[in-house]
This record gives C-alpha cells, sequence and structure tokens, in this order.
C-alpha cells in the first residue's frame, strides 16, 4: 500500500514538473523579444529538475518595465530638468528642414507647447467680439454688449420690436465669429444713394451720398431706423457704422486691416531659423522600450540646454536670448539628454 502512495506521489510530480516546464516554454515564446533582448537563448532554458525549471521563472517573475517607468516626465541631468521623452518621438531625425518640419508636428508630446487660446490679449479680442463683459487692460470693467437707448426720434425706432427681438438680434450679431463677418452683416442692412434734392449753398460742402439704414426682427419684413438706432439695436458705436458708410460708398467690402503689422514680440524667421539649424547640428542616438515600435531620441548625457546655449552664442551672429532658446528647443525637438531610464532599467534586469 505504501508503495503505491510512493509511486503515485513520484507521477503526480513528474506531472507537474512537466506541466511547469510547458507552461514556461509558451511563456518564454511570447516574451522572445524580451528574452533576444537581455541576451537569453531559447536553448539555455531547460528544466532537468523543478528548481532548475523555476530559475527562469523567478528572472521574469515581474515585468522588466511598469507604466511608471515608461511614462517619466523628465530626468534630473546636472540638476537641470530636460525636455520629458515622449512615447512616439520621430523616427527620423536630420537637419534639413522640410524632413524636420514634418517629423515635428503640433502632434507630437512636447513639453510647453504654447496655446495661443490661453493668452490674455487673445482672450481680450474674443470676449470684445463676442460682445461679453471683461477688464481691459487699464483695469476698467467693460460691460456686456446690449441694446442703447438714445434714440429720440419721431419715428419712434426702438418701440417697433419688443424685447424677445432685440434679443434676439443682438444674439444673432454676437454668434458672427469674425469682425468682418459683422461689418459685412451690418453694410448688408444699410442702402447708399445719391441725394434726392440737391440745394445751391456757397462754400458749403455738397453731401455727395444718403444713406439708409434697415433692421429685419421678422425675417425678410424690414424697415427703416434712423442711425442712431441702428446703433442701439447692435449695441455698436457710430464711428463704426460711419467706416461701414464710407467703405460702401467706394464699393468696398469691410475688411479688419488690425493685426497686419509684425508684433514687437515676434522674433524674425531668419533667427528661428538658426536656432533650428543649430540644434538639428547634434546628432541624437536612438533607443528602444520594448512594446513601443518608435524609438526615443537621446543627446549624449553631458549636454544640457545652457550649454548648447553657450554654443550657439559663440558660433552664430543671430542674438537670441536663453529663454527663447530654451522654449525653442521644448516645442520644436522632441528629444532628451542621456540615456532615458526605461531603457537603463531594461539593460540592468538583462545583466
Amino acid at each position: 500500500m505504501d508503495e503505491e502512495k510512493a509511486d503515485g506521489q513520484s507521477a503526480n510530480s513528474s506531472s507537474q514538473t512537466s506541466l511547469l516546464y510547458s507552461s514556461l516554454m509558451d511563456f518564454s515564446e511570447g516574451r522572445s523579444t524580451v528574452v533576444s533582448m537581455c541576451n537569453v537563448s531559447l536553448a539555455d532554458i531547460t528544466a532537468p529538475s523543478p528548481e532548475a525549471a523555476l530559475a527562469p521563472a523567478l528572472l521574469y517573475q515581474e515585468p522588466l518595465l511598469s507604466d511608471s517607468t515608461v511614462n517619466q516626465p523628465s530626468e534630473q541631468i546636472d540638476g537641470k530638468r530636460t525636455a520629458p521623452s515622449s512615447s512616439t518621438p520621430a523616427e527620423t531625425f536630420s537637419s534639413d528642414k522640410e524632413e524636420n518640419s514634418k517629423t515635428y508636428d503640433s502632434s507630437d508630446k512636447l513639453k510647453n507647447k504654447s496655446i495661443p487660446e490661453n493668452w490674455i490679449r487673445n482672450k481680450l479680442k474674443t470676449a470684445r467680439l463676442t460682445g461679453s463683459e471683461f477688464i481691459n487692460e487699464k483695469g476698467d470693467v467693460i460691460p456686456a454688449r446690449k441694446t442703447g437707448n438714445s434714440c429720440s426720434c419721431k419715428m419712434n425706432c426702438l418701440k417697433k420690436t419688443t424685447n424677445e427681438e432685440k434679443e434676439s438680434m443682438i444674439k444673432l450679431f454676437n454668434s458672427l465669429q469674425t469682425k468682418d463677418a459683422q461689418d459685412n452683416y451690418l453694410q448688408k442692412l444699410i442702402v447708399c444713394r445719391s441725394p434726392a434734392q440737391r440745394k445751391s449753398k456757397v462754400n458749403k460742402v455738397v453731401r455727395k451720398h444718403s444713406f439708409y439704414y434697415y433692421i429685419a426682427p421678422r425675417g425678410n419684413k424690414g424697415f427703416k431706423v434712423c442711425k442712431s438706432a441702428f446703433c442701439d439695436y447692435y449695441g455698436i458705436t457710430v464711428s463704426r457704422v460711419d467706416r461701414i458708410c464710407v467703405l460702401l460708398s467706394n464699393g468696398k467690402e469691410p475688411e479688419d486691416l488690425r493685426g497686419k503689422g509684425e508684433s514687437a514680440n515676434t522674433v524674425p524667421d531668419r533667427v528661428c531659423w538658426s536656432v533650428w539649424d543649430h540644434i538639428s547640428s547634434f546628432t541624437p542616438s536612438k533607443a528602444y522600450i520594448p512594446g513601443k515600435k518608435t524609438p526615443i531620441l537621446y543627446l549624449d548625457a553631458k549636454l544640457n540646454v545652457k550649454k548648447m546655449y553657450k554654443m550657439y552664442s559663440e558660433s552664430s551672429h543671430q542674438s537670441v536670448s536663453y529663454n527663447f532658446y530654451r522654449r525653442y528647443f521644448l516645442e520644436h525637438f522632441n528629444l532628451t539628454f542621456g540615456v532615458p531610464k526605461s531603457c537603463i532599467t531594461m539593460l540592468n534586469d538583462s545583466e
């Protein structure tokens, strides 16, 4: 009876060893990429005994890379914070301008990418365009655009519409996305004609055109109003209407000419290309992470942005500040300094 139990235990132990070995081989085939990167041959993984079979399993008990290791936000080199290593870096790096312009596009997850929509001056422009209440550069509160009540003519222009119609008219006007669209909308409601009757006056300026203003709160059925009421209905100034009338008399459409000049904050293109060429002159190395098809590009660990800027200042005639050089590096180049920590972890585990 004891011999049968011993034989059963031996057979059970043998079957467990065989099952463990087969599962290990299936696991090894699935991780063949990591095994090859760690210089471990599949032929070396044998199971002469349960203890020997468990040894490779202990090697791969934990993943070589974790999410916290791959998604390192930044690296500290010489006490300086460097650019983050993107999970989808560029596959190629060339000093050619066209290739680099295609490689480093806005879809790359680069640090400190500027967002013009969040600039204070652009927020003020949007608020002024949509008629919202805002605080200007001087700290004054500018009220929201609303219907005025300056008309006091005998036609009683403001009494021809209800409050709901007034709100719908100004809401429609505020919904137009650009100032050109708003001015074109207003110009279509103004009619320019020659004066119906002229009087001979000596040394007097003769009016060349007469303007008539209309509103259409009920669709196609519109009616004429005075100039003051026209400004009140849409919450606009008289000078804005005068500008539209001058353009209408000359047969031109309104065009917003603001912001056409070069901004004082703009850096010339030749300076930007000079910085681009200098950063592109550094040839990066590639590092691969298991499970990622695209490599991570990194420069020598002895480099940093401050050293690169010093080299640029000594070799280039285009003078730029360090803040601009660093911001340009972070916004247009997906590079880091030194081998990424995720790849260092992989090499240490393989050893």
